[in-house]
C-alpha cells in the first residue's frame, strides 16, 4: 500500500449552500495545498483489494488495512499496517496452490519523508494458517505461509506533488528500488522464493484536477493526481493510477492503480482501496 497544512477548507457534507460551495471549490483551484503534518496515532482505516498475474503466478488479495502513525522522530514519519478479515489466494507454478484463512495476516510498516510523505521504504509480510490445495481434487492440507520482503526507494517516490495544486501538470521523478523476498512453507522448511531483487521505475507525467468522490468514510471534494505511461525499464508495461488526496483526511481517500502489459492489454496488477474512518484532525 499505498498521504497537513491545509490552505483550503473541504465539505464533506452539510447545510453550505451553492454560493459558498462555489467559493471553496474556486480556493481549491488557486490554492496549493501543502503537506499535512501527522501526530504519533493518526489511523485512516481502508477497504483494500489487489490482485497480481504474472506468467507462473497469481496473488488475489482483499482485507480491511488499519494504517496508524507509529514514529514521528527525525525526519520521517513510520506507518504500520495492520489486516482484518483477510481473504485471499496465492499460486505458484501451478503446485502451491494456497488459500488465505482468517489466521493469515497483513503487517507492513512504511516510512515516509516528512517534506513531501515520499515513500523511502517498507517491510512487508503476510503470515499465519492457509490452506494448500493439493492435485486435481484440491486435497486441502493445512500449512504454515509466510511471505517477507524488505524495499527500498533511492531517491524516494514522490508520489503525491506536494504543494498539490488543481489544474496542474508534471512530473513524478524516475526512482530505483532494491529489496529482497522469501515465501516458504511450515516455518521454512519449504521454500518457495528467496532472492533479491531490484530495478528502475521511470518518470511519469501527471496531471491534477478536482473531484466529487464518495467511499464509506463519507463524500468529500478531492484533488485526482491522475499518473499515465509507461513507468518501468521494460517499456512495454504500462500503467495507470487515480490517487484521491483530501486535506481534511490528511491522506489519501481512494485509489485505483492498473498495470498492465502493452499492447497486448495483458493483465498484470490491480489495486483499489476506500477511506471507511479516520481519526485525523488537521
Amino acid at each position: 500500500m499505498t498521504l497537513l497544512i491545509a490552505t483550503a477548507v473541504l465539505p464533506v457534507v452539510g447545510t453550505i449552500n451553492e454560493d459558498e460551495n462555489i467559493k471553496i471549490k474556486t480556493n481549491m483551484l488557486n490554492d496549493p495545498v501543502d503537506v499535512p503534518v501527522w501526530e504519533l496515532g493518526d489511523s485512516w482505516t481502508y477497504n483494500e483489494k489487489y490482485c497480481s498475474i504474472g506468467s507462473n503466478y497469481a496473488w488475489y488479495h482483499n482485507c480491511t488495512i488499519v494504517c496508524t502513525v507509529t514514529d514521528t522522530t527525525g525526519d520521517s514519519y513510520t506507518l504500520e499496517w495492520l489486516s482484518e478479515n483477510d481473504e485471499g489466494s496465492y499460486t505458484i507454478d501451478g503446485f502451491y496452490r494456497l488459500k488465505f484463512t482468517p489466521y493469515t495476516k497483513f503487517t507492513q510498516e512504511t516510512q515516509h519523508r516528512k517534506t513531501d510523505l515520499a515513500h523511502e521504504r517498507t517491510y512487508w509480510q503476510e503470515k499465519g494458517l492457509v490452506i494448500w490445495l493439493i492435485g486435481n481434487i484440491n486435497l486441502p492440507i493445512p500449512a504454515q505461509f509466510s511471505d517477507v520482503f524488505e524495499e527500498t526507494y533511492t531517491p524516494a517516490d514522490e508520489s503525491l506533488p506536494f504543494p498539490i495544486t488543481a489544474g496542474t501538470t508534471g512530473t513524478i521523478p524516475e526512482y530505483s528500488y532494491t529489496g529482497h523476498e522469501k515465501v516458504a512453507l511450515y516455518w521454512g522448511l519449504i521454500k518457495i522464493i528467496d532472492s533479491d531483487y531490484s530495478g528502475t521505475i521511470l518518470a511519469r507525467e501527471y496531471t491534477c484536477e478536482m473531484a466529487t468522490i464518495t467511499v464509506p468514510a463519507g463524500i468529500y471534494d478531492a484533488y485526482n493526481i491522475s499518473i499515465e505511461g509507461n513507468f518501468h525499464e521494460n517499456e512495454d508495461i504500462h500503467t495507470t493510477t487515480w490517487t484521491y488526496y483530501v486535506p481534511q483526511v490528511g491522506y489519501i481517500a481512494k485509489q485505483f492503480h492498473h498495470v498492465d502489459y502493452d499492447p497486448s492489454g495483458q493483465y498484470f496488477y490491480e489495486y483499489k482501496a476506500e477511506l471507511i474512518s479516520t481519526n485525523y484532525t488537521p
